[in-house]
């Protein structure tokens, strides 16, 4: 690990030089904790700022990590000029870390800096998001509306509800945590067996690695036994489609949904759940959200689930299949006029602003 941050902080450091003028380096999430470190030691005038994507841990869990280890990645982080995270709460868990594993550093979190070897690092939230506008175009074109017809038609017809989710194979996503909600569900409520239909996008993900694979086989033969135990002549209870899916038909599934499950055990965000927001154009679903992904305290309308009580899950997915059409589309069109507030765009441009107006600040020599 450190080798590799090593080498592409050298790699930076060399395009640094080339520019005239202060450059700027954006790192890019936990796979180069170390490099601004580095790149601080070569370049000392450029200014660095990176991006946390995934969740950061309270001291009490990031102290797990091997003895030393957690020292190590805060030094490193405190290379950086400005270290942003996709909210408050993982803001403050990393000041919270500082404070208590780095006793040069003096943290102040009202004004969210740290003051560390003669050097301010500031610290800041900036929830990233979609482009809003391309999913609502990809969404309502033509053949999109076409697909959602023939996928209502297949797997929704006669009043049955669609059920969706999206993701890649990964041990956070909480899926074999959703596939026994929905057993349970099932088997509890015989009532319930053919009133919806699951559509489950399982990207594979790593499939070289052990873990990983032994995930995927474990989804395919869950989805089979399910299917196997519920399943009647004319309805499958979950489709399984095990394989990379465009953008233009990811669009039209979420279009198409009743209903859309995220139930990650932990995520820095979760985009999935505002891709769906974006492209339910018809404002026909709900959007059933872990309580422990970053969307979770910024998305106001979503139907909170704790992955991890399966009991809470079940009965969430009951009250969401009789959500009647009135509260669905209150409540989707709130999620959509906040997520319309909150682009892709205007995260950049967030980041961007922070970062020049800090340097402005600085009295730095090239």
């Amino acid at each position: 690990y450190r080798a590799v941050n090593l080498r592409f902080a050298h790699a930076v450091a060399d395009e640094a030089e080339r520019c005239t003028g202060r450059a700027m380096a954006w790192i890019q999430d936990y796979h180069f904790a170390l490099a601004s470190e580095f790149l601080r030691a070569m370049r000392p005038s450029l200014f660095i700022h990176q991006f946390w994507h995934i969740p950061f841990p309270p001291p009490d869990i990031l102290r797990l990590l091997p003895t030393g280890t957690h020292e190590s990645l805060l030094r490193g982080m405190l290379g950086n000029d400005l270290v942003e995270f996709q909210i408050d709460r993982y803001a403050e868990n990393f000041m919270d870390c500082v404070e208590q594993f780095i006793p040069e550093a003096r943290v102040d979190p009202v004004r969210q800096t740290i003051t560390f070897r003669d050097r301010v690092i500031h610290v800041g939230a900036f929830a990233i998001s979609i482009d809003v506008e391309r999913y609502e175009a990809m969404a309502r074109c033509d053949e999109a509306t076409q697909r959602v017809r023939i996928l209502r038609d297949r797997y929704a017809r006669g009043g049955r509800q669609l059920g969706v989710c999206v993701d890649r194979i990964d041990y956070t996503k909480g899926i074999p945590e959703r596939l026994r909600a929905l057993d349970t569900l099932w088997a509890e409520s015989p009532e319930l067996r053919g009133r919806f239909t699951f559509i489950f996008v399982a990207t594979p993900s790593r499939s070289n690695v052990p873990a990983y694979n032994t995930l995927e086989r474990d989804v395919v033969d869950t989805t089979i036994a399910v299917n196997k135990r519920y399943g009647t002549r004319d309805w499958t209870p979950i489709v399984l489609i095990n394989e990379n899916v465009d953008a233009d038909l990811l669009a039209a599934v979420y279009r198409a949904g009743d209903l859309c499950i995220v139930s990650s055990l932990q995520d820095g965000m979760n985009l999935v759940a505002k891709e769906f927001v974006a492209c339910q154009v018809d404002e026909r679903g709900v959007l059933m959200l872990s309580r422990f992904t970053g969307s979770a305290e910024e998305i106001e309308g979503a139907c909170l689930i704790n992955p991890f009580n399966v009991d809470g899950f079940v009965s969430a997915i009951r009250t969401s299949l009789d959500m009647s059409p009135d509260e669905r589309r209150r409540r989707m069109r709130r999620m959509r006029r906040q997520l319309h507030n909150s682009t892709i765009f205007d995260w950049l441009d967030s980041i961007l602003a922070r970062a020049t107006a800090i340097m402005s600040q600085q009295h730095v020599t090239v």
